[in-house]
């Protein structure tokens, strides 16, 4: 996992303390980090759109992100480049439940074995913010290695 600066955990301790800031962003673990994304619906021109918020933490996080979740395939393939990864296996966004939580797509850096639907695995690679003003996704995976 990516170290916080030592700054950035003072601003944050200083800002706990004094109540502007809750502690848990303290010890802000990967989906955390990915949920901190601030989006906003507005609208500009008479159309529809997204705008969204980077937190400093997560940015300096994006090199050599890693994050633990459960695969979901996206397409039924022998070798997979492309997955989606999610915190809980009941995040599942193709399963039919009422909603889903956080939700990463992760483009592989070589084609891996495709495995079981749900299963744990790590993996690390490099964030790219999408800023499109036309879909809630926020971030995505690239360069992705399997850790385990």
């Amino acid at each position: 996992m990516s170290r916080i600066p030592k700054s950035t955990v003072l601003q944050l301790a200083f800002a706990s303390i004094l109540g502007l800031v809750p502690c848990a962003s303290l010890a802000a673990g990967p989906w955390d980090l990915l949920g901190s994304v601030e989006i906003r619906e507005t609208e500009k021109n008479g159309r529809w759109a997204v705008e969204k918020t980077f937190p400093e933490e997560l940015k300096a996080a994006a090199d050599g992100f890693t994050v633990t979740g459960f695969y979901v395939p996206i397409e039924a393939q022998a070798y997979v480049r492309s997955y989606l990864l999610v915190a809980d296996p009941a995040d599942c966004p193709f399963c039919g439940s009422n909603g889903y939580g956080p939700t990463l797509e992760v483009h592989m850096r070589r084609p891996m074995p495709d495995i079981a639907e749900g299963t744990q695995i790590t993996v690390r690679g490099r964030l790219n913010f999408l800023l499109s003003e036309d879909t809630y996704q926020s971030v995505i995976m690239t360069e992705g290695e399997l850790l385990n």
